[in-house]
């Protein structure tokens, strides 16, 4: 009976009533971890709104068993779908999600460089942040710096300042603009 109902709403994930489609995403959250294993069958919907929708509700539901899924939907061939997924990924407090975005900085693609948003949603305290900006690798210290800005603890800003004389010009340009939107918020 309650395998019914969710196949029902999976169905509905894909309907082009962005309303009705969200509805059912929510209402797939609510079923929790009764519905990961048909959410992860549902991963494999050739219709990449399903793809996109159920990666967020099994992103939120946070079934360690659905993990590896989210991941693979991080490089999806729908650049929606990845990028969304980016995002969703933060969300599910899984403690492997960090290791997997911070290996997805970098995207050339631009319509798939969403890491640092997944990041973000993670709500890392300043002590991590602090670990990326004094990373050997630009792509990490630049996602620090974008961090940052979402960061309310005091001496953020202090942080910035110090790579604006890093030695990659696109990092200690954007440690400038970080500086500034924390001077005058």
């Amino acid at each position: 009976m309650i395998a019914s109902r969710i196949q029902k709403q999976i169905v509905n994930l894909g309907i082009r009533d962005k309303r009705l489609a969200a509805k059912a995403e929510a209402r797939l959250i609510r079923f929790g971890r009764r519905a990961t294993s048909q959410l992860i069958k549902a991963c494999d919907d050739s219709n990449p709104h399903v793809r996109l929708r159920t990666a967020w509700a099994l992103a939120i539901i946070g079934d360690p068993k659905s993990f590896e899924t989210v991941v693979r939907l991080c490089n999806d061939p729908d650049d929606e779908v990845a990028y969304d997924t980016r995002i969703a990924l933060g969300l599910s407090g899984d403690s492997r999600a960090l290791d997997v975005l911070l290996g997805l900085l970098g995207e050339k693609a631009e319509e798939r460089d969403s890491a640092p948003m997944g990041i973000q949603r993670m709500n890392l305290p300043l002590s991590k942040l602090q670990e990326f900006l004094a990373s050997a690798k630009p792509e990490v210290r630049s996602a620090g710096l974008y961090l940052l800005l979402s960061n309310s603890e005091p001496g953020a800003i202090d942080h910035a300042k110090k790579l604006l004389e890093d030695v990659n010009p696109s990092v200690s340009a954007q440690a400038a603009d970080v500086v500034a939107c924390l001077e005058n918020p």
